[in-house]
């Protein structure tokens, strides 16, 4: 009985060429899928895409009496979310700083309050550390604030309605749609 499936040296020699070549499409492959999916985690991923924590534009947040009592009078108020523990944040605080200090240039401007969930001697050390300018309330509870991802803005009215509210570390581009929707030029 012959063989059938028996390979000459030669075609031996070219199976072995199409599997070394097939192997590495398939490991270039995986690279860009592992590349592509740290890039998109770690540069573009914006949460704001999904509706998270229940945010509303119109909801009524009743349980702002620690911000509300930190001298913020009756302005509108800017609470940025943070954690200490959160690279997104860290991230994101040069652009707190900017526009903290583009608001305090205009008066009756939304007071920008960070507020954190940590403790206060953690979250001082980290407002240290990380040079964050503007004012900060450590120890809330983010439940009560229907906040589940750091970082999130949420701009509120002064009897606590949400008027707009952003999630994740934003791009340049989201960067400078929230200054414009608080009527801020962008540098």
């Amino acid at each position: 009985m012959i063989n059938r499936f028996r390979l000459t040296p030669m075609s031996e020699a070219k199976f072995k060429g199409y599997l070394e070549t097939a192997t590495s499409v398939a490991v270039v492959l995986v690279a860009i899928v592992i590349l592509a999916t740290f890039l998109r985690n770690y540069f573009g991923y914006s949460p704001q895409l999904r509706a998270q924590g229940g945010l509303e534009r119109g909801q009524l947040l009743t349980n702002l009496a620690p911000v509300l009592n930190h001298g913020t009078g009756n302005q509108t108020i800017l609470l940025v979310a943070m954690s200490t523990n959160c690279h997104f944040c860290e991230d994101s605080i040069p652009f707190y700083n900017s526009l903290g200090e583009s608001l305090q240039k205009i008066p009756g401007s939304p007071a920008v309050v960070a507020v954190f969930p940590d403790t206060p001697e953690h979250v001082a050390a980290y407002a240290k550390a990380k040079n964050l300018k503007v004012p900060y309330i450590p120890a809330i509870d983010f439940k009560s604030l229907s906040v589940s991802l750091t970082p999130t803005m949420i701009w509120l009215d002064k009897s606590g309605k949400i008027l707009d509210f952003w999630v994740g570390k934003l791009s340049s581009d989201n960067e400078k749609e929230v200054f414009k929707t608080l009527g801020l030029k962008s540098d």
